[in-house]
């Protein structure tokens, strides 16, 4: 795709158990260097007493140190949720847990995938949960870092705090007070 320009990610439900794994796939195109986020959210359960209720994404825009745009929709209507648009400057890219990347050329042609050396398409999860037992066994650590995890999660409590205060938010978020009642 050449420069990564904006990288639009697709997917609702709870932000920190469901679509942030849709906001480590936007970083893993834009880059794990979120400096601001801007948010919508709504929704939210019943929750114990002392919690606040998770809610969902309904867009949120994240700014990277790199220059790069992060957009996540929260109602991806009919986009598949965990996917992603990576806009280049020399075409286009879409890829998803559960899809086939398509590759478009500055024409907007399709690029065959066959001439791509692309690894076979299984899914995320299969991949991480592989990486993470051969860890436990010895061998090298998973892909992804600690230091990708705490910028994931800091855009995650960043989206939240910017629902609910309608302001933007630079990273790290310096509120550390809320405790959001996450994956039930």
């Amino acid at each position: 795709v050449g420069e990564v320009q904006s990288v639009i990610g697709y997917c609702g439900g709870g932000i920190l158990s469901f679509s942030i794994h849709n906001t480590d796939m936007i970083c893993q195109f834009a880059g794990y260097d979120p400096v601001a986020v801007s948010a919508s959210i709504e929704g939210g359960g019943d929750v114990p007493d002392g919690y606040e209720p998770e809610p969902a994404p309904v867009a949120s825009t994240i700014a990277f140190g790199s220059g790069v745009q992060g957009f996540h929709v929260g109602h991806p209507g009919k986009t598949p949720s965990f996917a992603v648009d990576v806009l280049g400057s020399e075409g286009s890219l879409r890829a998803g847990f559960y899809l086939q990347p398509t590759l478009r050329d500055a024409d907007g042609a399709v690029v065959d995938n066959a001439t791509l050396g692309l690894p076979p398409n299984v899914g995320p999860f299969k991949i991480a949960y592989e990486q993470i037992t051969a860890h436990l066994d010895g061998g090298p650590a998973p892909h992804c870092s600690g230091s990708d995890w705490v910028a994931v999660n800091e855009i995650g409590f960043a989206t939240i705090e910017s629902g609910i205060t309608g302001r933007r938010i630079d990273l790290p978020c310096s509120n550390r007070e809320r405790l959001i009642f996450a994956n039930g």
